[in-house]
């Protein structure tokens, strides 16, 4: 208490002096003397606001959990305001701390409470030198923080995080990418489930949906990021590549995203859907294709492959989604992809994006000829001259011819010998 004796203001500029009253100041909210902290605060307060005192990061995030169960606890709100004003410009260094875990959830606690307010600053703030990578403990926080009702008070520090902490996955160990792709596929079967409480027009849900569009956006940036670096060194981050292996997740709530009709005022989160839905395109272009056997039901996912056919709106999208198709030899899903409608779909997706001679594209299709032809060799009979005319004027030089004329001499001499019969368009 005697640190927190007033004192004048020009006594408070020396700055080990006003260190030692913001903690005084903060570890008296343990005390619950409102009256003195009333008393002093503000003079501490204002200093600490011109000053920018330095702390330890024990020291700050000491404070900051002070500060939050204060805040749980539904102290006077007075009280409340003028020490988040002190905590708010103090400063530490860049640091992983392993309180913060720990500290998240009582954020998340707080968020509920009055004095949630003052923590739309105080966070945005603080959260910039808090490291929020490096430990496994965060992620499983972070993301019930995300979940939280409320937590558009603190978007701004979301933001912050979601937009600037995991840019590289790549360089991270398999296990940490794994959990941030985890992350990454949690919030986006949330966003997904949470669709149906929008209302067109009403700000308050239309806000809500743009900052969870935010954080989201931001993981699939580094979801992409980290599968085009898969596509070069596939044999990189065994587990990680199997958490994203999510094509048809991101293709369902592409399509319910698609179906959104903002208001005209809804400018932001029309803003917002634009960004998420191009970079959700981009990752289904780059994205793994699901392990053998891991899908719980391949005939819905071949379903959600097929209908994504009709939607793909850049050549790396129907190059990702023709990679899917190549995902399962069960007989229903082959028997639903490979009929005559199927083809159908695919060779009217081929005929309607627009393509480069370089594109991914023109080497898929030959792959996914060469795999029906493997395991549906009658499906490729069935639609021979179609297909053919669709083939044929391919460019060779990026995908050679041998592999899948090899395949279709041993598996499908009836089209075999139609080829030889075009082969003069080569």
């Amino acid at each position: 208490l005697k640190q927190l004796d007033c004192r004048s203001l020009k006594a408070m500029t020396d700055s080990e002096e006003l260190e030692e009253r913001v903690l005084a100041l903060l570890r008296l909210l343990k005390t619950k003397d409102d009256k003195k902290i009333k008393e002093v605060g503000e003079e501490i307060a204002d200093a600490a606001w011109d000053n920018e005192p330095w702390f330890e990061p024990d020291q700050f995030m000491e404070m900051f959990t002070i500060w939050l169960d204060a805040c749980i606890a539904g102290r006077d709100k007075a009280v409340l305001e003028v020490t988040a004003k002190a905590l708010r410009f103090s400063k530490f260094e860049e640091v992983e701390h392993a309180d913060l875990p720990k500290v998240l959830k009582k954020v998340s606690q707080a968020l509920a409470k009055p004095g949630a307010e003052h923590m739309e600053t105080l966070c945005s703030v603080q959260f910039v030198p808090l490291k929020f990578s490096g430990n496994m403990e965060v992620y499983p926080v972070l993301t019930e923080l995300v979940k939280n009702e409320k937590v558009d008070i603190i978007n701004d520090a979301m933001e912050v995080v979601f937009g600037s902490t995991w840019v590289q996955l790549n360089e991270m160990p398999d296990e940490e990418a794994t959990a941030v792709l985890k992350m990454t596929v949690d919030l986006a079967k949330f966003v997904k489930d949470q669709l149906s409480k929008y209302k067109p027009g009403d700000m308050t849900t239309s806000t809500r949906l743009r900052n969870r569009l935010a954080y989201l956006s931001s993981l699939f940036q580094a979801a992409f990021i980290f599968c085009t670096h898969l596509q070069i060194n596939p044999k990189d981050f065994p587990n990680a590549q199997k958490e994203i292996a999510v094509p048809t997740l991101v293709m369902e709530l592409k399509d319910a995203l698609e179906a959104l009709k903002p208001k005209p005022k809804e400018q932001e989160l029309k803003e917002k859907l634009k960004e998420i839905l191009d970079m959700m395109g981009n990752l289904l272009g780059s994205m793994p294709k699901p392990a053998a056997g891991a899908s719980a039901d391949p005939l819905k996912d071949a379903q959600a492959y097929q209908k994504s056919l009709g939607t793909a709106k850049t050549s790396d999208e129907l190059n990702g989604t023709l990679k899917m198709l190549m995902s399962s030899t069960e007989k229903k899903v082959l028997d639903l992809l490979f009929s005559k409608d199927g083809f159908d779909a695919i060779f009217k997706a081929l005929a309607k994006v627009k393509k480069a001679d370089t594109d991914q594209v023109y080497r898929t299709f030959p792959e996914l000829l060469k795999f029906v032809a493997e395991h549906r060799p009658s499906a490729l009979e069935a639609v021979g001259d179609k297909l053919l005319d669709v083939y044929m004027p391919m460019p060779l030089d990026f995908a050679p011819p041998k592999p899948l004329v090899d395949v279709l001499v041993e598996k499908s001499p009836a089209l075999t010998v139609k080829l030889w019969g075009k082969v003069d368009v080569w």
